[in-house]
């Protein structure tokens, strides 16, 4: 029975970490994209308005 017990903790532990390594993945792939995401804002904040370029 201790042996039962034994193997599920191991198998629950691979599976939180599993989860824990996606989310992190996950988070770190936001931070990327968020990032990008702001540069190209403000990017097109310095052009000009369209009505004034002509």
């Amino acid at each position: 029975m201790l042996i039962f017990c034994c193997i599920l903790a191991d198998i629950a532990a691979f599976y939180i970490l599993r989860e824990m390594d996606k989310k992190a993945e996950l988070e770190a792939a936001a931070d990327f994209y968020k990032t990008q995401l702001s540069m190209q804002v403000s990017l097109y904040e310095s052009f000009p308005p369209m009505g004034k370029i002509l």
